[in-house]
């Protein structure tokens, strides 16, 4: 047994994705940025992915409901920031305080 693994929060987590399939889709979305997986994350840009309808992803969605880290915040945080990625999808800009 895996400690501190709370199995009926993942059940619920997944429960809740697969009744809403728009948020699993962003989901995997940060979690590819994060990864720094850009050719993957393209194709949820492009609603290419599988169960997308056509659909694509916002580029400009936020990570947390009312949050303002979008993708390419994500990127420049793990130090990944590709300038083709931002330029294509038109990314929301970066702004950098030092």
């Amino acid at each position: 047994m895996t400690q501190g693994f709370d199995l009926g929060s993942e059940i619920e987590e997944e429960l809740f994705l697969s009744n809403n399939p728009e948020i699993r889709r962003k989901s995997r979305f940060f979690s590819l940025i994060h990864q720094g997986d850009f050719v993957e994350a393209e194709v949820l840009l492009k609603g290419e992915d599988e169960g997308a309808n056509g659909e694509k992803i916002d580029p400009n969605v936020r990570y947390e409901e009312g949050g303002n880290m979008t993708a390419l915040h994500m990127a420049a945080v793990n130090d990944e920031l590709v300038a083709s990625f931002a330029l294509t999808y038109g990314v929301a800009s970066l702004i950098i305080l030092l």
